[in-house]
């Protein structure tokens, strides 16, 4: 009697196992797709970016085009660019231009039309907005002045 359990528990054993190993458990979940963030460069069209003294308003004027260019293929609304002159890590003398829209793989001109009457080493270009797949866009960069 004893030949006949080892068997039939080997056998049952064997049944219990295939069948466990063939059900398949309830589907996890996948794993949430990372989505892609809008990488956005800034450049002058000038750098450094030149200020030029004008006599009769006795004060450094410039044109600085800023050129933002979206280059990991995600599009991108720009809120505001802000300008402001740098010094010794402080900011002085901001204006805040509006943005405006950029395309995946495309590029945004705002133009700053300003001056000052002193003469700052630097400029700081500093641009917020989000991005088509929900994520925020707050960098800056910095750059340096030349006076003429």
């Amino acid at each position: 009697m004893r030949k006949k359990k080892l068997p039939i528990f080997l056998c049952l054993s064997m049944i219990l196992l295939f069948s466990l190993h063939s059900c398949k458990s309830p589907a996890s979940p996948e794993p949430e797709k990372i989505l892609k963030r809008a990488t956005i460069s800034i450049s002058l069209s000038s750098d450094p970016a030149v200020f030029i003294w004008d006599s009769y308003f006795q004060g450094y004027f410039g044109t600085i085009d800023v050129i933002l260019a979206e280059t990991n293929g995600v599009g991108c609304d720009i809120s505001t660019v802000k300008v402001s002159f740098l010094y010794a890590g402080q900011l002085y003398e901001s204006a805040t231009l509006e943005g405006g829209r950029i395309n995946a793989y495309n590029t945004l001109r705002v133009t700053f039309d300003g001056g000052t009457p002193v003469t700052y080493p630097q400029l700081r270009i500093t641009i917020n907005g989000g991005d088509d797949n929900g994520y925020n866009i707050s960098q800056y960069k910095d750059f340096n002045i030349s006076y003429i």
